[in-house]
Parts: C-alpha cells; sequence; structure tokens
C-alpha cells in the first residue's frame, strides 16, 4: 500500500472494445404427445400458449435454431381434455428464452374407426427405364384409420397414400417390399392390407 510517485504512464488510458454477438429470434414452440388416452377417446389437436418464443444467444447458433422442442406430453388413460404448464428447455448452452415455460391444451375427443377400400399403392424412387411389375398383393390396399369421428369420416381413399420405396430394388429379383401410408395429421394408422407385396424390377 505505497504510493509510487515519479512514473508516467502512456498513454494514460486506452479504450476496450468487447464484441458481443448476441441475438434475438422468434421460433415456434412445438409440442407432441404419446400413448392412448382413455377407452375409446383420442387426441384431437395440441395448442400451445405461446405458440412462439424468443430466444437470445450468439448468431452462429440462433441461424440454424428452427424451433423450441418440447419432450412429449403423456396422455395415457387421459379421460377428458387438459391444460398443462411445461418447462421449455434450452436449444443450447447459454441460450435465454424470453419466458421459461407454456401452457399446452391437449383436446380429448371421441374417436372411431374406418376402413377404407381401393385406396392405390404408388411406387416411388423408381428408377428410369425400369419396369415394375406386381406379382403377388393386390395393387390397392384397404387401409384402416382410427381418429376424432368427424375427421375419419370424411376421409376417401384419394385422401390417403399408399406407397412402396423401391429404391434399392435389384434387378430381375422376386422381391418383398413393406407397404407404407402417409396420413393426415390427427388420423392414426390401425392396419393396412396387404402389409407387403411381391415385386420383380426389370431393367429396359
Amino acid at each position: 500500500g505505497h504510493m509510487i510517485t515519479g512514473v508516467a504512464c502512456s498513454p494514460p488510458a486506452i479504450t476496450i472494445r468487447v464484441p458481443i454477438e448476441q441475438e434475438m429470434r422468434k421460433v415456434p414452440v412445438i409440442v407432441s404427445t404419446f400413448g392412448k388416452p382413455f377407452s375409446k377417446l383420442v387426441v384431437l389437436g395440441t395448442t400451445v400458449n405461446p405458440a412462439d418464443v424468443f430466444v437470445i444467444g450468439p448468431s452462429a447458433k440462433l441461424r440454424p435454431l428452427s424451433a423450441i422442442v418440447v419432450p412429449p406430453i403423456n396422455v395415457s388413460n387421459w379421460q377428458s381434455s387438459e391444460t398443462v404448464t411445461v418447462n421449455l428447455p434450452l436449444p443450447f448452452a447459454g441460450a435465454r428464452l424470453n419466458v421459461p415455460s407454456a401452457r399446452v391444451r391437449v383436446q380429448i375427443t371421441v374417436g372411431g374407426q374406418v376402413p377404407l377400400y381401393g385406396v392405390p399403392i404408388a411406387l416411388i424412387g423408381h428408377k428410369k427405364n425400369w419396369n415394375y411389375q406386381f406379382l403377388q398383393g393386390s395393387q390397392v390396399a384397404t387401409v384402416v384409420l382410427s381418429g376424432p369421428i368427424a375427421t375419419v369420416s370424411a376421409l376417401t381413399a384419394q385422401d390417403i397414400e399408399a406407397y412402396v420405396n423401391v429404391t434399392a430394388m435389384q434387378n430381375g429379383r422376386l422381391q418383398t417390399a413393406k407397404v407404407n401410408v402417409s396420413l393426415p395429421q390427427g388420423v392414426q394408422l390401425v392396419q393396412v392390407k396387404p402389409a407387403t407385396v411381391k415385386l420383380m424390377a426389370v431393367s429396359q
């Protein structure tokens, strides 16, 4: 603690600039559910409040960020619609959110099952100048769906896409392929018949 005299400092002061590349980005909150509600009930949909949040952080980490994804909500044996509070996960270390949590309304309604007949089975991933033949199994499928009664009752075969991915098929070999189904939002697949088809791929 003694004062030292006769010492000069040049320059007497300096300015230090510390770059802070913090930005704010608005992204949606995405929520999903898992499990089966009680008896014949089904999940009609979910709403989130707030639907969007602001994320604060370095621009390099915000740039690829597209959403805040909340862990799925377990609705097993729920007997009615419910509203729950969920904590919002931080997308990366050091990130900040304008709100720590969100309220999620899960709507439950009575469900039903509907069979749709004559759904065409499309081929995806087919090669140019190759011929694909169905040797066993029909080129149309019967698809059984479940979901809210008002939704599934309004569907037709044209609303459903059944398809087989033939990308990996080999020339001249009889092969078994799985029938996949693309569904509208809020609708679940119960069964597709046939579940598989036998195909022959021949290069022309």
